[in-house]
């Protein structure tokens, strides 16, 4: 465009000085015109030249913002991943240890309860003897000296479960303390499946009056091993 008009301005010029004043005053003025569009042309070219080299520049630049802000974006998602799974792993296993420590609070209870009701079978079959009253598994020999089937402090006990009924029973190694389960239940009775637990009762003191004893169930705690031990005074009434 730029050269077009510029070819008509020296056109227009020779037109002047071919004719003088007369058709070269109209020449003269579309000299000027033709003046004004050349110079119109060339500032447009420029402008568009201009914008052509920004946008060429801005181009690169706007790529680069998109993808810092796609590698922010997925930074973001990681951390946010991370997070989550830490947090679902830390729920899963304080849900596993409180279940673990639930059913190892019920072990230790049912074992009190075995003695106690040991006890209270005693003085059920010998309501006159009182040195009868922690005489262990009693109520399958009824007429036993009571003294020589009486708990020892010099060894461990765990329960188990009989026709007749629940017994204290001597343990005689560290295999007899398992747990297993079986039938939906807990017990140390060797049927079932083996858990992780570990159950014994141990007598501490025993007069006519009054007998201490502690139940301790253990359990593998991941690389640990947890425990509870409960110590329970009981009376001879």
């Amino acid at each position: 465009m730029e050269k077009f008009f510029l070819k008509q301005v020296q056109h227009d010029t020779a037109m002047v000085r071919k004719h003088g004043r007369g058709e070269g005053f109209f020449a003269m003025q579309k000299i000027c015109y033709d003046g004004v569009m050349v110079r119109q042309a060339h500032h447009d070219n420029q402008a568009h030249h201009d914008n052509q080299a920004h946008h060429d520049n801005s181009a690169p630049q706007k790529s680069g913002l998109i993808l810092i802000e796609a590698l922010g974006a997925i930074a973001v998602l990681v951390v946010g991943s991370m997070a989550a799974g830490t947090i679902i792993k830390n729920s899963t296993e304080s849900l596993q240890i409180s279940r673990d420590y639930l059913v190892a609070q019920g072990l230790v209870s049912e074992a009190v309860e075995v003695v106690k009701n040991v006890r209270d079978t005693n003085l059920l079959l010998r309501p006159d003897d009182k040195t009868c009253w922690l005489s262990i598994d009693l109520a399958s020999d009824p007429d036993a000296d009571c003294l020589a089937v009486r708990a020892d402090t010099l060894v461990d006990y765990i329960p188990i479960n009989q026709p007749s009924g629940w017994i204290l029973k001597e343990t005689s190694g560290d295999v007899d303390y398992q747990i297993y389960f079986d039938g939906g239940r807990y017990a140390n009775n060797p049927s079932g499946t083996a858990t992780k637990f570990k159950r014994s009762v141990k007598f501490t003191g025993i007069d006519d009056d009054k007998a201490y004893f502690e139940v301790k169930v253990e359990w593998l705690d991941g690389k640990k091993i947890s425990k509870i031990e409960q110590p329970v005074r009981l009376f001879n009434y």
